[in-house]
């Protein structure tokens, strides 16, 4: 059970580690909606941020609402991504996105995430529990 928690640690909180996905980010995914980026760490497990613009998606209570559902389906991928950090930009159609297009389009996201740092590390493979 303790696999599908997201705690504190596995999220970006401070501003500086933000800026180092932004200024070294190895892999990248991207999707008219929605833009990831992220950068090997040395945590051992994924941690996540998210950048959402007031300009992008204007209420607050949209935000909120994306937020939580991208963050629900980090927490149930969570056990097959790398020990990466992950930053998830957002462009203006994804407030026009409904709840399931948007977690399927994240899903792929992280997918693509996984399938780059794979390539990168074959090595370092993370057996898929699924």
């Amino acid at each position: 059970m303790r696999q599908y928690e997201y705690p504190r640690t596995h999220r970006l909180l401070r501003p500086g580690d933000f800026r180092l996905v932004f200024n070294n980010a190895a892999f990248k995914a991207q999707h008219a909606a929605l833009l990831l980026l992220a950068k090997p760490n040395t945590c051992g497990h994924p941690r996540l941020g998210f950048v959402i613009a007031k300009r992008n998606v204007k209420l607050a209570t949209a935000r909120n609402c994306l937020k939580r559902v991208m963050r629900e389906q980090f927490r149930l991928q969570q056990g097959s991504l790398p020990g990466v950090d992950l930053v998830i930009v957002a462009r203006r159609p994804l407030a026009d996105l409904d709840n399931v297009s948007l977690a399927g389009i994240f899903i792929r996201l992280l997918q693509k995430i996984r399938q780059q740092y794979d390539r990168k590390n074959p090595s370092k493979q993370i057996e898929n529990p699924a």
